[in-house]
């Protein structure tokens, strides 16, 4: 079960077979339905090397297709800003050092780099980074993010994260469209648990439009699900639903979220 504080991983199977941007995209058009309960700002950062974001394998899929996920939420998606900034590695001079499995020293980790302006955070971070333990034991987790109660947006702000491993990813998979689908389905997964608790619909499917679209991106065992003509990888979908409850869908929840 996922709770305040807990570290909530997207696992995939080997059989299988991440929010960068360049700071100087403007973006898409504002969503049509006008729903838009806030602006959700992404700090981006990066460990030199494993910038997913400049990638030629992942750009620009990640940038706009998960941005294009979010947006037709009625949620105004601005991937980056302008003082994206170098990480360390998570040992210090130490390239091969592996990121913990531990909710404590993740969150600290991503708060120590994290850029104020003015005093002022932006409302999520994500964080395009090297190596993961539990990746060097012959797990595959891609991505990995800060775990809220459900349906509630982890709190305090500064200490959100999303990592997105990226030496792990090109480490398992040589196919680079596999590489760019699996970059923005686990970008848009990640990006859901933090942004508010987004639970996954596997084990939570009173939440997910009770049963969940096939296609949710909040599904835990995509690589299992078979493709479909539109790819939905590369097109990320947050479940919605055509009824009046307002909690029984991804996209129900994402409309009622606070900063």
């Amino acid at each position: 079960m996922k709770v305040m504080g807990k570290f909530v991983k997207f696992y995939v199977g080997l059989m299988f077979g991440i929010v960068a941007a360049a700071c100087d995209y403007q973006g898409q058009p504002e969503p049509p339905n006008g729903i838009i309960k806030e602006t959700m700002t992404v700090e981006y950062d990066f460990i030199s090397g494993f910038d997913a974001g400049s990638d030629n394998r992942a750009f620009p899929e990640i940038r706009d297709n998960v941005k294009k996920a979010f947006m037709e939420t009625g949620t105004n998606f601005l991937p980056c800003r302008d003082d994206a900034h170098t990480l360390s590695y998570y040992v210090a001079g130490s390239p091969n050092s592996r990121f913990p499995n531990n909710d404590t020293d993740l969150r600290n980790y991503a708060k120590n780099n994290r850029n104020a302006v003015n005093g002022t955070y932006m409302n999520y971070h994500y964080l395009s980074v090297n190596y993961f333990a539990p990746n060097a034991g012959g797990l595959f987790a891609p991505g990995g993010a800060i775990g809220g109660p459900n349906n509630q947006t982890p709190t305090p702000v500064d200490e959100r994260y999303t990592f997105l491993f990226w030496g792990d990813i090109l480490t398992f998979i040589s196919n680079p469209t596999t590489i760019r689908q699996l970059a923005v389905l686990v970008s848009a997964h990640e990006l859901g648990h933090q942004r508010i608790g987004l639970t996954h619909w596997d084990l939570f499917p009173i939440f997910h439009n009770n049963p969940a679209q096939p296609q949710c991106a909040m599904r835990e065992d995509f690589n299992f699900v078979p493709m479909t003509p539109i790819d939905y990888r590369l097109n990320p979908v947050l479940c919605s639903d055509a009824d009046a409850v307002n909690t029984n869908s991804c996209r129900d929840w994402l409309k009622q979220a606070n900063p």
